[in-house]
């Protein structure tokens, strides 16, 4: 149900063959958002440490469910370069701090963050996945931090806060 309208036509195009899947199904209505070209990236952060930033490329157009779970060609590629890598951990870590987020956490973007800080943050995810394709467990394989140590570090680092 995801369409990219280059041109006003496509608009028209999507809003009818959205039209038909909304009678189809128990959705309530269409959200319609601005484009954003450009790299997808997501940073990895753990307690305010980050544990990697990696540019998602995707083997099609976007990255959807079909990109994630399903297709062999999206590729992860972690950033190093510090004009990308930096600007990234920045926002994420003011994110992280002043959402009062603690344990793991993943924030991702979508833009140039090297060209004068033009990437835009898509959202900060709480709950990140922990599956064979998860990303923050292919940032801490990238650290030499095997997935059961990692999951160990998580459960040692929890807590439960007195309300």
């Amino acid at each position: 149900g995801v369409y990219i309208c280059r041109e006003r036509q496509d608009l028209a195009e999507a809003f009818r063959a959205l039209e038909e899947e909304l009678e189809a199904s128990s959705s309530s209505g269409i959200l319609v958002e601005t484009f954003i070209d450009g790299p997808e990236y997501t940073v990895g952060l753990f307690d305010d440490r980050c544990l990697g930033v990696i540019e998602i490329q995707p083997g099609q157009e976007f990255y959807n469910f079909k990109a994630k779970y399903e297709s062999t060609q999206t590729g992860y590629e972690m950033i190093a370069d510090p004009d990308i890598r930096e600007p990234l951990v920045q926002w994420a870590r003011q994110a992280y701090q002043t959402l009062g987020c603690r344990g793991v956490v993943r924030v991702d973007f979508k833009g140039q963050p090297e060209t004068s800080g033009a990437a835009v943050m898509l959202e900060v995810n709480t709950i990140p996945g922990m599956t064979s394709t998860s990303l923050i467990p292919k940032m801490a394989a990238q650290q030499g931090v095997p997935f059961e140590d990692f999951v160990e570090a998580m459960l040692v680092a929890a807590r439960l806060d007195a309300g």
